[in-house]
């Protein structure tokens, strides 16, 4: 009698550790795409009056090319938004990190990031508003959202994409993992990609 219930503790401890461990690799975005291609729409969508507010206070009515927003976003491991991964984009020539640190006399490149917030996927950047005095909700001034999405992998909002151009306009974003082998989560169903 006493060795059943020995044995049953047992494995609910292993049981509890493993559960434990998981748990931390997953908060630590260990389980999640590293990286993504991402092409957004047909190459034809424009923000016309898109407001840029430079760090110094400048702001600029400026028209925004969403296409310049496709290429490499990469997993930020030292920040997350709503306890999901943050990815954010690299330079197009290299995918390495953009040169956020500049001279003085050089405006210092801000990338953009994909961000869960308000339980969607979205596109922000720090420098580009909505309007001239923006206020928008916690989850900034978004360029592209997702339906909304329970899921932790931003491959998994796939479809259903919305565009601000002025007003929100539906479009497609194509999201391709860049990891060798890894599991990814689309759809809520699991596929091993290999993009070799």
């Amino acid at each position: 009698k006493f060795f059943l219930k020995g044995v049953y503790l047992v494995n609910l401890l292993i049981f509890l550790s493993v559960m434990c461990y998981v748990s931390i690799k997953q908060i630590g975005a260990d389980y999640q795409c590293p990286s993504y291609t991402v092409g957004i729409g047909k190459g034809d969508e424009v923000w016309e009056e898109a407001y840029v507010h430079y760090p110094d206070g400048k702001i600029l009515t400026l028209p925004l090319v969403f296409s310049n927003f496709n290429g490499h976003y990469k997993l930020d491991k030292s920040r997350t938004s709503e306890q999901r991964p943050i990815y954010v984009e690299q330079t197009k020539s290299d995918r390495t990190p953009f040169d956020t640190e500049a001279p003085k006399y050089v405006d210092p490149i801000k990338p953009a990031e994909f961000r869960y917030c308000g339980g969607r996927w979205m596109l922000v950047h720090d420098y580009i508003k909505k309007s001239t005095y923006d206020t928008s909700d916690k989850c900034g001034p978004w360029l592209l959202r997702s339906q909304p999405y329970p899921g932790y992998d931003l491959g998994g909002a796939a479809g259903g994409w919305q565009i601000w151009e002025g007003k929100i306009v539906p479009t497609d974003v194509s999201l391709i993992t860049n990891a060798r082998y890894i599991l990814c989560y689309a759809n809520q169903q699991t596929y091993f990609l290999s993009t070799s």
